[in-house]
């Protein structure tokens, strides 16, 4: 489901299988001074031709597949946040909704809200990606009646 950009990405994986996310990790050493914000690279781009891994597989002709695809890129979105672990401490991150299609390398915006200087370790978990569903095509296909 992830593409390395960087070479030394501990990639991100599912740390217990009643998770509802993906945790990802600090690509670097990061040093949030209070009061400060910094955009963080995360080295990793989604690579869609995986999350049809979680597609159901079947033995259909190419344009129902095709068909298939679309169906899931219309209705499926990722939505990347603060890990929860960091959530605690006065940082703050406004949660993401990433189109699946997307290719570029993920990053986020983490704000210290707190009172002291926050560090977060290389390969520390740093971030929570799930994969969701939504409705909002039905908006467009109703707007057509």
């Amino acid at each position: 489901m992830f593409r390395k950009i960087r070479a030394d990405v501990k990639m991100p994986f599912l740390e217990s299988e009643y998770d509802p996310y993906i945790t990802i990790y600090a690509n670097e050493d990061i040093c949030i001074s209070r009061d400060d914000s910094a955009r963080i690279e995360l080295g990793i781009s989604l690579r869609f031709e995986m999350v049809k891994v979680i597609m159901w597989y079947s033995q259909m002709n190419s344009e129902v597949k095709k068909q298939e695809k679309e169906w899931f890129l219309k209705t499926h979105y990722c939505e990347l946040k603060l890990h929860s672990s960091l959530q605690h401490s006065g940082l703050f991150s406004e949660s993401q909704t990433i189109k699946l299609n997307n290719e570029n390398e993920l990053s986020m915006m983490i704000y210290n809200h707190g009172s002291e200087t926050k560090y977060i370790k290389k390969h520390q978990a740093i971030a929570e990606i799930m994969l969701l569903e939504h409705k909002t095509h039905l908006i467009t296909s109703l707007a057509k009646i």
